[in-house]
């Protein structure tokens, strides 16, 4: 078993923390554009059958 460091073991900890983070902003990201584009297709589809 290797040794690591207290410093070590809290820089992978930090790097997790930053990829959990970027993954998270990206999800979020996706989500809200997901939303957008739902709202857009509802606002056509009650534009085609209004009309």
């Amino acid at each position: 078993m290797q040794c690591y460091t207290i410093t070590h073991i809290r820089l992978m900890f930090d790097f997790d923390h930053v990829i959990v983070y970027e993954w998270l902003h990206v999800l979020s990201k996706s989500v809200f554009l997901a939303q957008q584009s739902v709202q857009y297709i509802k606002l056509k589809i009650l534009a085609i059958v209004t009309s």
